[in-house]
């Protein structure tokens, strides 16, 4: 799960839904990207990054 993404979409008190009707999917197509059961196309990772207000590097790249 991209929990970094679970968790900042919480902080700023967002809920699968209006992140779904946001990026114009459905609550279980936006369940499916914040699992990992889904591809983020990179439009899609720009937009969340964006009503997040985050920097999509950060939600999306993993440190090593």
């Amino acid at each position: 799960m991209l929990q970094k993404l679970r968790d900042v979409r919480k902080k700023r008190n967002k809920t699968m839904e209006e992140m779904g009707k946001a990026l114009g999917v459905s609550k279980v197509a936006y369940w499916k990207i914040e699992h990992g059961k889904t591809k983020v196309s990179f439009e899609a990772s720009q937009q969340i990054s964006e009503i997040l207000n985050i920097d999509k590097d950060s939600l999306f790249l993993q440190n090593k």
